[in-house]
């Protein structure tokens, strides 16, 4: 059974960005393919909540995060809270990124 995805403010403003940047240096295409990508990713996750990794950062406000990358655009790493009844998308960024940093 799916639970219902919770999409916070800056992981769709990261969505957004990442779109803009895919489409002028890649193709519009290119974005609609990560878009989509991530939309299934946000489904995968809802139906198994535990399939992410747990975080590993040194900031304790993150143990209860859990990452997951997005499906076909593996350097992109899904920030994720999986709760009683839904999973809450926190962050949606490159792995490239320093992700610690970015909380």
């Amino acid at each position: 059974m799916s639970q219902k995805i919770i999409i916070r403010p800056q992981a769709a403003l990261d969505l957004y960005d990442q779109a803009i940047y895919l489409a002028r240096h890649a193709s519009p295409e290119t974005a609609d393919r990560y878009l989509k990508c991530a939309n299934d990713t946000f489904k995968a996750i809802a139906r198994r909540p535990s399939m992410g990794r747990t975080s590993k950062y040194l900031n304790p406000s993150l143990s209860h995060t859990r990452l997951f990358r997005v499906q076909k655009f593996h350097k992109h790493v899904i920030f994720y809270c999986a709760l009683k009844k839904a999973v809450e998308i926190i962050r949606v960024v490159h792995g490239a990124r320093d992700l610690e940093r970015l909380y």
